[in-house]
């Protein structure tokens, strides 16, 4: 049901709450400021966000708002938008230690914008989805998912950072280097990166090799390989394990790429250090 105003949020006692607005053609908005701190994930629209503690931003579908407890705020729709809501308490935010410093710490770096790459979108949306299933199912366990839901969505808004807009293209490129190797293993794709980087496919490909010797893939190929040999190392995952959980999505295609980096197929790698551990030393 699309609303004409802002909806009501009444937090539960554990201090968390997901929602969902959307705004019909005439929707309004008068400036307000609430009790508890806010994520605004623009899912669809256009709109103009106002908040005192930072620039005005005209933000659209992909963008996640940082709303402080008690700024006041308001939305003014340049398209109708839809908007996904995570609402915490400060009690909740201090449940965690790291939270609530990485929250402010998010908030002032970013002031009060974030413009979200597709693979942190993909995975935001992703939690927001089970969080409201849980909501709605309170089952046993729903409301431990929901917590966890947010805990993770605040955690990944603090990785992400401001766009490198700004810096000049090689700083640009470190910088979405850098979010690649907290990230490699998901589903990245080029113009993903590019738009990070605020370039176009064409001149980040250019830039990127220019700058880290390297193609892209060949960079998060790298990154996803020596994330693969570290758990091969710690001998507690399968091959099928490995793979997962370096980021790829078939075997065939592990295979070949860890042949091409490290000069031995996994079934090999794996084997020489499980020899290598059982191996006694020689008392002489």
């Amino acid at each position: 049901m699309r609303v004409a105003r802002p909806i009501a949020v009444q937090l539960p006692k554990w201090g968390v709450k997901f929602a969902e607005s959307a705004h019909g053609p005439k929707f309004r908005m008068a400036e307000r400021a609430d009790p508890f701190h806010k994520v605004l994930y623009v899912l669809a629209g256009q709109t103009e966000f106002r908040c005192r503690s930072f620039p005005h931003a005209t933000v659209s579908a992909g963008t996640a708002l940082l709303v402080p407890a008690g700024a006041p705020h308001r939305l003014r729709d340049l398209e109708p938008a839809t908007v996904l809501l995570l609402c915490f308490s400060r009690r909740w935010l201090s449940v965690l230690p790291e939270l609530a410093p990485l929250w402010r710490a998010t908030v002032a770096q970013n002031k009060g914008t974030i413009s979200l790459g597709e693979s942190v979108r993909i995975r935001i949306e992703a939690l927001w989805r089970r969080a409201l299933f849980e909501q709605i199912r309170q089952q046993e366990a729903s409301s431990t998912i929901a917590f966890a839901c947010a805990a993770e969505i605040v955690a990944l808004l603090t990785r992400v950072g401001p766009p490198p807009v700004e810096q000049r293209p090689a700083e640009r490129i470190h910088a979405v280097a850098a979010e690649v190797a907290n990230s490699f293993m998901d589903n990245w794709r080029l113009d993903d990166a590019a738009r990070r980087a605020g370039m176009s496919r064409r001149s980040f490909t250019a830039h990127f090799r220019a700058t880290l010797g390297k193609t892209f893939w060949e960079h998060l190929e790298d990154l996803r390989i020596a994330h693969a040999d570290q758990l091969f190392e710690r001998g507690e995952h399968t091959i099928l394990g490995v793979m997962f959980s370096a980021g790829f999505n078939d075997v065939s295609t592990f295979y070949r790429a860890f042949r091409r980096k490290r000069g031995v197929s996994p079934k090999q790698r794996m084997k020489t250090l499980s020899e290598r551990k059982g191996a006694r030393p020689n008392r002489g």
